[in-house]
């Protein structure tokens, strides 16, 4: 049986409280007895645990962030869909076939993004562009949203 994702640490944006959704993740992380460790952006995530980049880069597949995503410019995402949409970023997994493996450079952690009725909002406005065609949004290209 597969068990589900763990975070070891978890970092927390400031401006992440200011959402209901950023305040029940603090709380519950903080319930299960997880490091909560505050950092200034989602994007300046320092002082990852290890001594040396491999138990750095270990550590942070393992590690939580918990952010604001201040860009609500949507990337492309051709040819699967006609956008990709922002509701995480990284991914848990070790697999060495996947491009996010190649993709997340410096930023391996996983992040998560508590506000997402703003999000759902721009992908509103997308839709409403591109009306009356259909428009695709994938939310797999930058993360293991499953997961």
């Amino acid at each position: 049986m597969v068990k589900p994702f763990v975070p070891q640490l978890v970092y927390i944006e400031p401006r992440a409280l200011n959402y209901p959704l950023g305040r029940r993740l603090k709380e519950k992380f903080k319930e299960m007895g997880i490091e909560i460790r505050e950092t200034t952006s989602h994007n300046q995530v320092r002082n990852l645990p290890g001594e040396n980049d491999f138990q750095k880069y270990r550590v942070a597949k393992s590690t939580l962030v918990v952010g604001v995503r201040k860009t609500l410019k949507f990337d492309t995402s051709k040819p699967s869909a006609e956008y990709a949409i922002p509701l995480a970023t990284g991914c848990m997994g070790h697999c060495h076939y996947c491009y996010l493996q190649t993709t997340m450079g410096s930023k391996p952690y996983i992040r998560t993004y508590v506000n997402v009725e703003e999000i759902f909002d721009a992908a509103e406005k997308y839709i409403q562009e591109r009306a009356p065609e259909i428009t695709r949004f994938e939310a797999s290209c930058t993360s293991d949203i499953v997961g």
